[in-house]
């Protein structure tokens, strides 16, 4: 997992946001952190709020996440690079996938580290991106202990809701 860099984050002096929230019990946050909360329909306001925005003539922070993107990709393809002798290296099979995913494509993951266990959820994310999405392709990255912990079990909801998934199930790839 790529941690972002602390130095990639504004000050938090600097670091103002508009919560937009369709009913005021959604906001999961402390409520005099947001500089303005709104509450309603979440496309019409967002609609709203853009004319709003004004470019910050500052672009250091701009430029330092940047920089802080350019270089975690950069070590994420010398990651995929490595050789490991007869394992497979996952980083190198995603690099392989990303280089020929097509254009809106979904691709959703499980989590395979032991402080994540309860986060195994690329099965139901993935019918949720085809129920929500239909015409876009859907790639799922499931680990077989994910799969068993809870994927199985989503096999039945696209069995149930297979005419609505377009025909098409999401692809599986399992990398254990």
């Amino acid at each position: 997992m790529v941690n972002v860099s602390e130095a990639a984050l504004p000050g938090a002096a600097a670091c103002r946001f508009v919560t937009v929230d369709r009913e005021p019990a959604d906001c999961p946050l402390d409520r005099a952190r947001p500089a303005v909360r709104v509450n309603g329909d979440i496309s019409a306001a967002l609609e709203a709020l853009l004319p709003l925005l004004s470019r910050a003539a500052d672009r250091t922070w701009r430029a330092r996440v940047e920089e802080t993107v350019r270089s975690s990709r950069a070590a994420g393809r010398t990651r995929a690079n490595r050789y490991f002798g007869t394992s497979v290296n996952p980083r190198a099979v995603v690099a392989e996938l990303s280089a020929r995913l097509p254009d809106r494509a979904v691709v959703v993951t499980d989590s395979g580290t032991s402080l994540d266990w309860w986060t195994r959820a690329a099965v139901p994310y993935a019918v949720a991106a085809r129920l929500a999405a239909p015409d876009r392709p859907v790639v799922a990255l499931v680990g077989d202990a994910a799969f068993q912990a809870g994927g199985l079990n989503e096999l039945i909801t696209i069995r149930r809701h297979l005419d609505r998934l377009a025909g098409l199930p999401p692809r599986w790839c399992s990398a254990s």
